[in-house]
């Protein structure tokens, strides 16, 4: 088995790989949740403002003033952090990585302005892997992915890819509805 493929770490991999660890998403999609969390929120909003106009309770003040906390957070997490994930990258954005998934392993090489380089990985050293519809997010550790566009992936090789993943990763490979 070798199969081709390659992906360029953009602005749309970075907020999907944000909003996959942001709303740990297995069965849901982002902005469904979103759209989930911030009608609960506004409802908590609205109800604690409605009972701070009859009874004045400073509790409810303090929820009220949470609830319009937690909409901000979570509105920043949806939009405006992976546009810093990505401005933060600096002379990475855009880079375009090349990988063969081979029996054994797969290799890399990456190809910039700023880095050049070339790896070779072995699947256990991967900590887990997300799929989506259009990507394969392969986490090494920590806040080191490789990003794998599954548009570019030649012949039949998503479903090698996947069952490759699959057998190594186990309970770690998660199929993500995004």
């Amino acid at each position: 088995m070798e199969i081709k493929a390659k992906c360029r770490y953009d602005y749309e991999a970075a907020k999907a790989l944000v909003h996959l660890y942001a709303f740990r998403l297995k069965k849901t999609e982002p902005k469904k949740k979103y759209t989930l969390l911030m009608c609960c929120s506004a409802a908590l909003a609205l109800f604690c403002f409605w009972m701070m106009s009859l009874y004045s309770d400073l509790i409810m003040v303090f929820v009220f003033f949470a609830s319009i906390v937690l909409m901000g957070i979570q509105t920043y997490f949806y939009f405006a952090l992976p546009r810093v994930r990505y401005n933060s990258m600096g002379k990475l954005k855009d880079i375009e990585q090349q990988y063969i998934f081979t029996e054994e392993g797969m290799q890399i090489s990456s190809d910039s302005e700023a880095y050049q380089g070339r790896a070779v990985m072995a699947y256990t050293a991967l900590e887990g892997a997300y799929e989506t519809s259009r990507y394969f997010f392969l986490i090494k550790g920590g806040f080191q992915n490789f990003v794998v566009d599954k548009a570019t992936i030649e012949g039949d090789g998503v479903s090698s890819i996947r069952r490759k993943l699959q057998s190594y990763m186990k309970e770690n490979y998660v199929i993500c509805n995004y």
